[in-house]
């Protein structure tokens, strides 16, 4: 309960800073980000879909010398 109210009280003050314009999330923000897991799933998706990615452009070319 005592790292909760300390995340709390963190969150609230790192979130009263001004945003900046080269930026597009909030401190506080990026911090839930992280603490929630949010950022490694949207790498991992990421990932993943270069993965897809390459392998439909693999499979093309595969199919193209093959001649099917």
């Amino acid at each position: 309960m005592k790292l909760l109210a300390a995340i709390c009280c963190c969150l609230a003050v790192v979130g009263c800073g001004s945003k900046s314009s080269d930026s597009s999330k909030t401190t506080s923000e990026e911090v839930l980000d992280g603490v929630t897991g949010r950022t490694a799933v949207d790498a991992g998706l990421r990932a993943k879909q270069q993965i897809e990615d390459v392998s439909q452009k693999k499979n093309e070319d595969l199919s193209e010398v093959l001649g099917e």
